[in-house]
């Protein structure tokens, strides 16, 4: 009986250990609306908080819409808060520059984010995106 305890309890807290432990932001995330185009923005982060994912761009005219690929990372988060640094694809840069910061705050269920790339002078891009099943 004791044998058949230890076993129990030692899958029970391998069980936990696996699954008590992952970052909120891991997973797949899609942008909540649709651009002008039609099209939503997306990424995925993997358990080392590694970012790889495509954003949706519009000319100013919205009448002109491309895919920028995108990688980075964000840090551990506080507040709810994810900061860190996304390189965008060469042909999406911004006067030469690929590499900017990026923010996303997660909200309390950690359901949703609100995020944010500072492009320099080329602006910045704000989207909100819900957490894929």
């Amino acid at each position: 009986m004791l044998t058949k305890t230890l076993s129990f309890s030692f899958v029970l807290v391998s069980a936990l250990a696996l699954t008590g432990c992952t970052d909120p932001i891991v997973g797949s995330w899609e942008a909540t609306e649709k651009n002008a185009c039609s099209e939503r923005s997306d990424f995925d982060v993997d358990d080392d908080l590694l970012v790889k994912g495509d954003i949706w761009f519009e000319d100013a005219a919205n009448q002109v819409c491309f895919k920028c690929k995108f990688d980075g990372e964000f840090d551990d988060p506080e507040d709810n808060k994810y900061q860190g640094e996304v390189d965008l694809e060469d042909a999406c840069s911004c006067n030469g520059e690929t590499n900017f910061d990026a923010e996303c705050k997660m909200n309390d269920d950690e359901t949703e984010l609100d995020c944010e790339i500072n492009l320099d002078e080329c602006g910045t891009y704000q989207d909100d995106f819900e957490k894929q099943e």
